[in-house]
């Protein structure tokens, strides 16, 4: 579900500042473009805040859960969560300063290195599509 800011929200960030405005503003855009993306089968995101990552959402892995998103660095697996709902997956997906990025610029998930002991059926999972 896309996120929007109502004039009642608008007036209460404006009342603790413009850069708090500005920051709530960033942040809504934010989850919908990382939404819009999952929503049309885009599951792999990009963090760039000082160390190179990228993180991939599958399906969990033990299947107590919908949704897994997997992160990489250089050396590795080096962490996870795990959600029910896509809604879910992008607000914490947002939260961890993941972007979207495009299947062809992928570097991490495409080195033997960096996803040697990782197991999911496939690089590009199909997830069952949500209602939107």
């Amino acid at each position: 579900m896309l996120k929007t800011i109502t004039e009642k929200e608008r007036k209460m960030y404006l009342f603790f500042g413009e850069e708090v405005l500005n920051q709530a503003i960033e942040n809504i855009e934010n989850y919908n473009r990382i939404y819009r993306s999952l929503i049309n089968g885009e599951f792999v995101f990009k963090q760039d805040n000082g160390f190179y990552r990228e993180g991939l959402v599958h399906p969990d892995s033990t299947g107590v859960f919908k949704y897994q998103f997997s992160f990489f660095d250089k050396y590795g697996p080096i962490g996870d969560f795990k959600r029910d709902t896509l809604k879910e997956v992008a607000e914490s997906i947002m939260e961890y300063g993941y972007i979207p990025m495009l299947e062809e610029d992928v570097q991490l998930l495409n080195s033997s290195e960096a996803v040697a002991d990782f197991k999911i059926p496939s690089f590009y999972c199909p997830l069952i599509k949500e209602k939107k």
